[in-house]
Protein backbone atom coordinates (compact mmCIF):
# COMPACT_ATOMS: atom_id res chain seq x y z
CA UNK A 1 0.00 0.00 0.00
CA UNK A 2 2.92 2.35 0.67
CA UNK A 3 4.08 1.94 -2.89
CA UNK A 4 0.87 2.29 -4.88
CA UNK A 5 -1.17 4.64 -2.68
CA UNK A 6 0.95 6.45 -0.08
CA UNK A 7 -1.77 9.01 0.76
CA UNK A 8 -4.22 6.29 1.82
CA UNK A 9 -1.46 4.50 3.74
CA UNK A 10 -0.67 7.75 5.56
CA UNK A 11 -4.36 8.28 6.38
CA UNK A 12 -4.71 4.75 7.76
CA UNK A 13 -1.62 4.79 9.97
CA UNK A 14 -2.44 8.23 11.38
CA UNK A 15 -6.15 7.58 11.96
CA UNK A 16 -7.18 8.98 15.32
CA UNK A 17 -3.76 10.44 16.10
CA UNK A 18 -2.92 14.07 16.66
CA UNK A 19 0.27 14.83 14.78
CA UNK A 20 2.61 17.77 14.79
CA UNK A 21 4.07 19.04 11.53
CA UNK A 22 7.35 17.34 12.46
CA UNK A 23 5.52 14.03 12.99
CA UNK A 24 3.88 14.30 9.56
CA UNK A 25 7.20 15.08 7.89
CA UNK A 26 8.88 12.13 9.60
CA UNK A 27 6.11 9.74 8.52
CA UNK A 28 6.35 10.97 4.92
CA UNK A 29 10.14 10.59 5.00
CA UNK A 30 9.69 7.03 6.28
CA UNK A 31 7.18 6.29 3.51
CA UNK A 32 9.58 7.58 0.86
CA UNK A 33 12.47 5.54 2.27
CA UNK A 34 10.29 2.44 2.42
CA UNK A 35 9.17 2.96 -1.19
CA UNK A 36 12.79 3.15 -2.30
CA UNK A 37 13.65 0.05 -0.28
CA UNK A 38 10.73 -1.92 -1.75
CA UNK A 39 11.67 -0.92 -5.29
CA UNK A 40 15.30 -1.82 -4.69
CA UNK A 41 14.46 -5.22 -3.20
CA UNK A 42 12.10 -6.06 -6.05
CA UNK A 43 14.71 -4.85 -8.53
CA UNK A 44 12.14 -2.82 -10.40
CA UNK A 45 13.96 -0.72 -12.97
CA UNK A 46 10.98 1.50 -13.77
CA UNK A 47 8.55 3.47 -11.68
CA UNK A 48 5.01 3.20 -12.93
CA UNK A 49 3.25 4.94 -10.08
CA UNK A 50 2.45 8.46 -9.00
CA UNK A 51 4.23 11.36 -10.65
CA UNK A 52 6.78 9.03 -12.21
CA UNK A 53 4.10 7.48 -14.44
CA UNK A 54 3.36 10.80 -16.14
CA UNK A 55 5.31 12.70 -18.76
CA UNK A 56 5.70 16.23 -17.40
CA UNK A 57 7.56 18.18 -20.08
CA UNK A 58 5.08 21.07 -20.00
CA UNK A 59 4.26 20.94 -23.73
CA UNK A 60 0.48 20.63 -24.26
CA UNK A 61 0.95 18.85 -27.59
CA UNK A 62 3.39 16.27 -26.27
Amino acid sequence: MQLKDPQTYFSVITLGKKLTVADERQIWNDIILNQEKILKEKRIKHRNFGDYSKHNCGDKNC
